[in-house]
């Protein structure tokens, strides 16, 4: 009879037709090969928002247009408190994947829950990318911010590297909950 077997495997499991790198993934790579910057920026750790970093990261927020607010995996009830507050602010679209925590009756108004709208409308793509907490499970969502060129900002307490595309280009190692505060007050 059927047998299943439960083994992870990459996909596409068929090669691409052409595996070579094309100009679409080079164009995201014009701008910063340009400076002598790094790709992405790590910093050392902290409880709250570097001072050096809040100037050009509260001008790129308030120059961004179409803002896309991602909320993966948060950890305890100050850090929901602190996205439901930070989903109310206007100007952002607020995806909470389901390992966020934040379905059912205590959802933020105008939480986006499905994404496959958003994803398919090319008028929605954001300028700006801020995913706050861990890793999000949207397989969807992974792919197509494969095609867009916008700055991506991850905040995160831990300092592992939650990026299989390569694409934050700033990483801020800052607990949660301080970091939604800090951009209530700014």
């Amino acid at each position: 009879g059927p047998v299943h077997v439960n083994v992870p495997l990459r996909e596409p499991l068929d090669p691409k037709p052409d595996q070579s790198v094309t100009d679409d993934v080079l164009k995201s790579l014009v701008a910063w090969s340009a400076t002598d910057a790094p790709y992405t920026r790590y910093d050392a750790g902290t409880s709250e928002v570097p001072h050096g970093w809040a100037p050009p990261l509260l001008d790129r927020m308030a120059s961004a247009r179409n803002k896309l607010l991602i909320v993966g995996r948060l950890h305890g009830e100050e850090e929901h408190a602190a996205v439901r507050k930070l989903a109310t602010l206007p100007g952002w679209t607020v995806y909470a994947d389901i390992t966020s925590g934040l379905y059912g009756p205590s959802a933020p108004a105008g939480l986006l829950q499905d994404m496959e709208h958003f994803l398919q409308n090319e008028a929605t793509q954001p300028d700006l990318v801020l995913h706050l907490g861990g890793a999000y499970t949207s397989k969807r969502l992974l792919t197509q911010m494969a095609d867009w060129n916008a700055p991506y900002i991850h905040v995160s307490a831990s300092e592992q590297r939650l990026d299989p595309n390569h694409q934050v280009t700033q990483h801020l190692t800052v607990g949660i909950a301080s970091f939604c505060q800090w951009l209530l007050d700014n």
